[in-house]
């Protein structure tokens, strides 16, 4: 397994995100992949909102919309609704490790530490 370093693997996700896009910009998971460039690439995170709120419009049921949305909102320091998010991808994923210790993660954050431990 081979991992790229940020300065080529994000460039090359940006450029597949928006080819995808390009063909068809319904796709949700374009438009999450795009969202998380912007948020953990670009540090522009009013578009990477805009990105993950239009992959969530379109497909509701994808919790890694809602996760990486939550995270970016976490980084923001919006607890409340990175908590909001993050529980709407555990209901969607109960089952996902990530999605799981996220919502910890943001528990814990939010100073919620009896809640947090339970959580982990």
């Amino acid at each position: 397994l081979e991992f790229l370093p940020p300065k080529e693997a994000f460039p090359k996700a940006r450029t597949a995100a928006e080819k995808a896009l390009e063909i068809d910009n319904r796709l949700a998971e374009a438009h999450t992949s795009l969202g998380a460039v912007r948020f953990q690439y670009d540090w522009d995170w009013e578009s990477a909102e805009k990105e993950f709120k239009r992959a969530i419009e379109l497909s509701p049921s994808n919790a890694p919309a809602h996760q990486f949305y939550a995270d970016s909102l976490k980084s923001q320091g919006r607890f409340d609704e990175a908590l909001a998010e993050m529980s709407r991808a555990e209901a969607l994923d109960p089952l996902s490790l990530a999605i799981n210790t996220g919502v910890g993660h943001v528990l814990y954050l939010s100073r919620q530490y009896d809640r947090a431990i339970d959580q982990y």
